[in-house]
């Protein structure tokens, strides 16, 4: 499929997935509910909508491969031991105290991931690294991990799970948690993603994953998805649609050109007048240059 004739297929996918991510209160719906995932592979006809919210990346636990009903913290920091802010030099005399140097660390360790699970935490979103200790505890505490390196989707998901990413480590209260209904590692095209399910009255997730050869290809059926979605999201608001860069005040100059065997020479010329200055208000400079032309033309012609 060529991307020029792809259009027929694609608003099919688009229509699906803001009708599938459309809330109860409709005019709530989010562009943020419906988000496109890339994966290299296929043809451009293999790609298909996914209920849920997808990141394109492999979890950090791989015994823990899926959760139901997730209660989910959002760390926007690294989950790590507390660095020091200066620089110092620790002097160990003899084989006692490495280990009760690295026992330490270890308590430490195992109290900040206790204290997490014991909040009633089952799912982690970390936006930095995670120490090789931190995630010893965290498959043990059987708590599901994914780590998110860009801060633009680490929003987009504390906005689809209704949680707040916390910029300190430490047990979060209720209130900082999100939800959803599943969180599960799949593969796609020998691409492992995580996805989030969360069907609720006032958020449904959509993904529309994107197959194809190439990142260029990719990008320019983003960019394409993208303005289909907002399409969506102003005839939710507004169902009322006319066609745009000055065609549609083109063909009211048109229009009255028809009528002007109604209207004497002078009362003609005020009418055209008057509409001419009523659309110079929102039109663009070059369509208004389009439509003076044409509007003199059609001045000229009613003249003879």
């Amino acid at each position: 499929m060529t991307l020029p004739s792809a259009g027929d297929f694609f608003s099919r996918k688009i229509a699906e997935a803001c009708i599938q991510a459309l809330p109860d209160k409709s005019n709530s719906f989010d562009v943020e509910y419906v988000r496109t995932a890339k994966i290299l592979g296929a043809s451009t006809n293999d790609s298909f909508v996914l209920k849920g919210l997808i990141v394109t990346r492999n979890v950090e636990t791989p015994s823990i491969s899926e959760v139901k009903n997730p209660k989910i913290a959002v760390y926007g920091c690294p989950l790590d031991t507390q660095a020091a802010e200066t620089k110092g030099t620790v002097l160990i005399k003899n084989a006692e105290e490495l280990l009760n140097y690295n026992k330490s660390e270890e308590d430490h360790a195992h109290n900040l991931i206790k204290s997490i699970a014991d909040a009633g935490v089952n799912c982690m979103i970390v936006g930095g690294t995670i120490s090789d200790i931190c995630l010893h505890y965290l498959e043990r505490y059987r708590i599901m991990t994914i780590r998110c390196t860009s801060k633009f989707e680490l929003k987009r998901l504390c906005k689809a799970l209704q949680a707040t990413a916390l910029v300190r480590l430490g047990a979060p209260v209720p209130e900082e948690l999100g939800t959803a209904d599943l969180a599960q590692l799949r593969e796609i095209g020998s691409q492992k993603v995580v996805v989030f399910e969360r069907d609720s009255a006032d958020c449904k997730l959509s993904t529309i994953v994107l197959r194809g050869s190439t990142h260029n290809l990719l990008d320019d059926i983003e960019r394409a998805i993208d303005d289909g979605v907002n399409a969506f999201k102003n005839l939710v608001k507004d169902p009322r649609f006319v066609a745009g860069a000055g065609a549609t005040e083109i063909v009211k100059i048109f229009y009255f050109e028809k009528l002007n065997h109604i209207f004497s020479n002078w009362l003609r010329n005020s009418i055209t007048s008057l509409i001419l200055l009523l659309l110079w208000i929102n039109m663009p400079s070059d369509n208004m240059l389009r439509l003076l032309k044409s509007s003199q033309e059609s001045l000229l012609r009613m003249q003879v």
